[in-house]
């Protein structure tokens, strides 16, 4: 999802259209992740797209039925060696890690308790900005935003300088929340729920989904493999 993106990236064709089918439109507003769950929160704005299901947040919104699934892998130079399967496995590194973002309760936990050091961080090109620099060691953010971003904003040299590992520190669906501060959108996400299930039934979700085409940036390999 970007302003700079034909529709706007397909998970914000998937909302507009589920919509759309039901008779309503959409305008988005883009803004820093964080800033962009507060004004929801506090009813500033209808909703926000894209956040995975947290206790913290539902007490705050209404979650929709699963917009698309996101798979979030930790990226790192090709020159440095890295391994991991479980969080444990980040101590000792510098971690980025974007402002506001959540991500798993043991990667929470981890933080929180000071057993692994995070690197936070404002937004996702200074994110690879960092990691190309060798500032933070590893980076984990979903596999075609890291992608976008790079094609965007950076040139094929530096590109061709990382990596991502294949064990996802999450592959989850996200959702489409909808402020409990404003009393209608409890019926508005009933409605964009039905148009969905339409979406879907009709064909054209899955003709979305196809269109984010295969990453290319090389996947991690072990050394003399």
């Amino acid at each position: 999802m970007s302003e700079s993106l034909k529709h706007y990236g397909v998970g914000s064709r998937i909302v507009s259209e589920a919509f759309a089918s039901q008779g309503v439109e959409v305008e988005y507003d883009f803004l820093p992740w964080k800033r962009g769950l507060s004004y929801a929160r506090e009813g500033f704005r209808d909703g926000t797209i894209g956040w995975l299901r947290r206790p913290d947040k539902e007490r705050h919104f209404w979650y929709s039925d699963p917009i698309f699934s996101t798979k979030w892998v930790f990226l790192h130079l090709k020159e440095k060696d890295f391994e991991w399967r479980t969080v444990s496995d980040l101590a000792g590194l510098k971690v980025g890690a974007i402002i506001g973002n959540t991500y798993t309760a043991e990667f929470r936990a981890a933080e929180n308790a000071g057993t692994i050091k995070v690197v936070r961080i404002k937004n996702e090109a200074s994110a690879m900005k960092m990691l190309l620099s060798g500032r933070i060691d590893v980076y984990p953010t979903d596999i075609h935003v890291a992608y976008s971003t790079l094609s965007k904003w950076f040139s094929q040299e530096s590109i061709n300088k990382l990596t991502y590992h294949p064990h996802p520190l999450m592959d989850e669906p996200t959702f489409l929340l909808l402020s409990k501060k404003i009393p209608r959108n409890r019926s508005i996400i009933t409605i964009f729920n039905k148009g969905l299930q339409a979406l879907k039934a009709s064909g054209q979700y899955e003709a979305y989904l196809s269109e984010l085409d295969v990453v290319p940036l090389s996947r991690h390999s072990k050394p003399n493999q």
